[in-house]
């Protein structure tokens, strides 16, 4: 099994450009160094981004891909600890 030595954590509001800029940047990762990564997205927005067809495609090329959306919101401190605690890399 392969272990996560980086966790990319993502706390998100309601915020669909900042979004855009993180996704971008994420799939131009190459697929050799993805398997060691972990990225967390922790959504407080009032919409679930899940629909998102990039957050879609990320599960395809991160194994340790994990989305969450919080209803209810879980507040900016708490959406934080939230990815720490659960992070592994």
């Amino acid at each position: 099994m392969i272990q996560v030595k980086l966790s990319i954590l993502i706390p998100l509001y309601n915020n669909k450009n900042g979004l855009k800029n993180i996704l971008n940047c994420l799939h131009k990762i190459k697929n050799e160094d993805a398997k060691y990564l972990e990225i967390i997205i922790s959504d407080d927005s009032d919409i679930p981004h899940l629909r998102n067809r990039s957050i879609n495609k990320l599960k395809d090329k991160f194994k340790h891909f994990h989305y969450k959306h919080n209803s209810p919101k879980l507040g900016a401190s708490n959406n934080w600890n939230r990815l720490i605690e659960i992070s592994k890399g």
